[in-house]
């Protein structure tokens, strides 16, 4: 019977079928929670300079824009939905894949929408928020 248990896959889960955050899912959790904080006692002037604003990415260069802006929320419930979503399937991904590879995708996919973003509405002067 012990060769059985141990050719058995392994649960990801913790005791009590909790699911178990990775180290690189608390961190997007919470900087995306901090920046979520500041955006709100920052006010619109926030979002428009870090969301991604086509016009200003060709005029004033603001090409952090495509980074920046995967960080910032539209109100609570748009918040809640992309943590919630982030925490239910992100944490088995980062398994999968391993912290390193994992921020790579993250980031590669986020920079990837903000270029799309830029190259579809590039005569738009509204920011673009993810």
């Amino acid at each position: 019977m012990r060769g059985y248990w141990q050719n058995q896959p392994r649960s990801y889960s913790s005791g009590g079928g909790r699911r178990r955050l990775t180290l690189g899912v608390k961190i997007l959790l919470i900087t995306n929670a901090l920046v979520y904080l500041i955006q709100q006692y920052s006010g619109y002037q926030f979002t428009a300079l870090m969301g991604v604003t086509p016009t200003k990415v060709l005029q004033d260069l603001s090409v952090y824009q495509l980074f920046t802006y995967m960080f910032l929320h539209g109100g609570f419930f748009h918040i809640l939905i992309n943590m919630f979503v982030l925490w239910m399937f992100c944490s088995e991904f980062e398994k999968t894949l391993c912290s390193k590879r994992f921020f790579k995708y993250y980031f590669v996919s986020g920079i990837a929408g903000g270029i799309f973003t830029f190259m579809f509405q590039q005569n738009s002067s509204f920011p673009t928020i993810g």
